[in-house]
């Protein structure tokens, strides 16, 4: 064995803490899938969900991946999946079932037999729309949830079930601001086709202009930067310190390595921690775009009640900015203790601090650490509030509409 004969097979020397740390030891750390993970993509499509732990710059990490930037608005358009569902298509199945709550009754002429009985207009609108409402809710519910299952959700521990019913409770308050929606402009006396009409119209305000506008927006305010412009940049700060790394790796294989290899592996791993101190500014400037692009979404996000839901859905699901953004910089923390464990004891120079055998299964392991979920609920609370008051602000505008014919209550 290597141990017992102290000569390396091949180039690599596994005892080396430079070669350890850069390449034979490596950690891949990945943000680990919600329990409702399979609710929406989110970010999944433009931000890395793991990044390969070594003592070397992490720009591969951040920047190799093939998908063009993108601002987080876009990250609803990218996949099919239950958020596209509920924020896109739900939407449309409420106008279909109540932009005739009260013209059908008057175009079949049923309206004044209903009105001749102790009912008011306003009681049978709210009925027939709280009953459409219920039955539409639950049949949604039931696939909501079955599709968790079937793709392989964890519904057992409290959490689950705490951002299993902040889903149910978005759907439910997502589906409340369009019946109030339908229930305000069948106040308006119109026929059942010009409802029709107004509600898609405004269905497609809110889900496909008002978004589109908020990215423009976001990419004015906060233009992304180029990510050919950031990967030149990288490499050219990589190759300032490639060559004198690749010599000083190039010593390790030798047989009489001895306190030449320590050496050679303490200015390695120097070499390394240059390379990513000289990286790690484009990296942040990277990152730190997304962020700016981000929180001016959440700061604009009451525009439309379908970028709020599309928020609490990614927030639920566990592929929202915040639950990325502390993925990244517990990576980034990671990252550095590694450098810095491998430096040290490359520095060290000693026999003893060479690699043996049983030491690589003890190396450190990432370990992602989960947001509080009542951090969580709390921002999934906003986001109904934000679908919630407009509908009530909608229901109060309807009533003296609904008001003006048949009995009053």
């Amino acid at each position: 064995s290597l141990e017992a004969t102290g000569t390396p097979i091949g180039g690599t020397d596994p005892r080396d803490p430079a070669a350890v740390g850069r390449e034979l030891g490596a950690v891949l750390a990945a943000l680990p899938v919600g329990p409702l993970g399979s609710v929406s993509a989110g970010l999944r499509d433009v931000r890395p969900q793991a990044s390969r732990v070594t003592t070397g710059p992490p720009v591969t990490a951040a920047l190799g991946s093939a998908e063009p930037m993108l601002g987080p608005s876009h990250q609803g358009s990218g996949a099919f999946d239950p958020a596209f569902v509920f924020v896109v298509l739900f939407p449309l199945v409420v106008i279909a079932l109540s932009h005739d709550l009260l013209s059908g009754e008057r175009e079949r002429g049923t309206l004044a037999l209903l009105l001749a009985q102790p009912l008011t207009q306003s009681q049978l609108v709210f009925g027939k729309a709280v009953a459409r409402g219920l039955l539409l809710l639950a049949v949604s519910v039931v696939f909501a949830v079955l599709g968790v299952v079937l793709a392989g959700g964890d519904l057992a521990s409290p959490s689950a079930w705490l951002l299993a019913l902040g889903y149910v409770l978005g759907v439910s308050a997502y589906g409340a601001f369009w019946f109030a929606l339908a229930i305000a402009v069948n106040s308006r006396a119109g026929s059942s086709a010009r409802n029709a009409l107004i509600l898609i119209g405004v269905w497609l305000g809110l889900t496909v202009v008002v978004p589109g506008v908020l990215r423009v927006l976001v990419e004015w305010l906060h233009p992304p930067p180029s990510r050919v412009e950031l990967v030149n940049e990288a490499r050219e700060a990589a190759e300032e310190t490639e060559e004198e790394l690749g010599a000083l790796v190039g010593q390790h294989g030798a047989p009489d390595a001895g306190a030449a290899l320590v050496s050679a592996a303490a200015r390695a791993v120097a070499g390394e921690a240059e390379l990513a101190r000289r990286t790690e500014p484009v990296v942040e400037a990277f990152r730190t775009q997304l962020e700016a692009q981000q929180a001016v979404v959440t700061s604009l996000q009451v525009a439309s009640p379908a970028i709020l839901l599309q928020e609490l859905l990614n927030d639920v699901a566990g592929t929202g900015s915040r639950r990325q953004e502390r993925f990244e910089r517990q990576v980034d923390g990671f990252h550095r203790q590694w450098r810095a464990s491998f430096a040290a004891r490359a520095a060290a120079g000693g026999e003893d601090d060479r690699f043996t055998g049983p030491e690589y299964a003890q190396l450190p392991a990432f370990s992602f650490e989960e947001e509080p979920v009542a951090d969580v609920f709390a921002r999934l609370s906003w986001a109904l509030l934000g679908m919630l008051l407009p509908a009530l602000a909608l229901l109060a505008l309807a009533l003296p509409g609904l008001r003006s014919v048949g009995r009053l209550s």
